[in-house]
C-alpha cells in the first residue's frame, strides 16, 4: 500500500458515519451480541479492526519518514549554499566595515539586499549549568535570582489523601470501581488457554 492508497482509504473510512459491518451487515447501529458465539465474533472483528488501525499507523509512519528523510536531505543541500554564502557575507563584511558603513549608515543596501551592522547589548549566558546552580542554590531565595516552580507530587497527595481523605482545591476524587474491559486476540498471535 503506498501513500496515495492511505489517502484514498483515508477519504473513504470518511464518507459514512454509522458502522455497518463487511461481513454482517445486520451489525449495525445499537447492534449487542445475542450469546457467546456473537461475542466472540465481535472480539474477532475488533481484533481485525485494531491490527488494521495499527498497520495503518505503521504505514503511514513509514511513509511519513520516508518524505521527511527526503524533505530533510532537500533542505540540507540548499541549506548548505545559504550558509555557506550568508558565513562569506558575513566575513567580507567584518573585514570591510568602511565600504558597508557609510556615513552614520550601519548597512548598505543593494539590488538583492542588505549587508550591516547590529549593535548587540552584552548579555549573560549560561557556561555550566551545574555550577550555576550550585550557587544559585546558595543565595538567599529573597534576591529572586531563581524561580520555584511549584508542580503536584502525584505520590505524596495520593498518600495524603488516605490519610485524611481530604480533596485539595483543583483535584477531584475518582472513587475505585470495576471497570470493564474488552481485549481482543491479535490476529497474529494465538490464545494461551482457549476457552478464557
Amino acid at each position: 500500500m503506498g501513500p496515495h492508497d492511505l489517502v484514498a482509504l483515508a477519504e473513504a473510512a470518511q464518507a459514512p458515519l454509522e458502522y455497518v459491518d463487511d461481513e454482517r451487515p445486520e451489525v449495525r447501529g445499537p447492534w449487542t451480541p445475542k450469546d457467546i458465539a456473537d461475542v466472540d465474533w465481535a472480539l474477532r472483528r475488533l481484533a481485525e479492526a485494531e491490527d488494521d488501525a495499527a498497520q495503518i499507523h505503521t504505514q503511514a509512519g513509514t511513509a511519513i519518514a520516508a518524505v521527511r528523510a527526503r524533505e530533510a536531505e532537500l533542505v540540507a543541500r540548499v541549506s548548505a549554499g545559504g550558509a555557506y554564502f550568508r558565513e562569506r557575507l558575513l566575513t567580507w563584511a567584518r573585514s570591510n566595515p568602511d565600504t558597508v558603513c557609510r556615513g552614520a549608515k550601519k548597512s548598505r543596501d543593494m539590488l538583492h539586499g542588505r549587508v550591516g551592522f547590529r549593535a548587540r547589548a552584552g548579555k549573560l549566558e549560561v557556561a555550566d549549568k551545574d555550577a550555576l546552580e550550585a550557587w544559585l542554590l546558595a543565595q538567599p531565595p529573597e534576591l529572586g535570582l531563581y524561580r520555584i516552580k511549584a508542580a503536584p507530587n502525584m505520590a505524596e497527595l495520593q498518600a495524603l489523601y488516605e490519610r485524611t481523605h481530604q480533596v485539595p482545591p483543583g483535584m477531584t476524587y475518582v472513587p475505585e470501581a470495576d471497570e470493564p474491559y474488552v481485549k481482543p486476540v491479535s490476529l497474529g498471535t494465538e490464545l494461551a488457554q482457549k476457552g478464557k
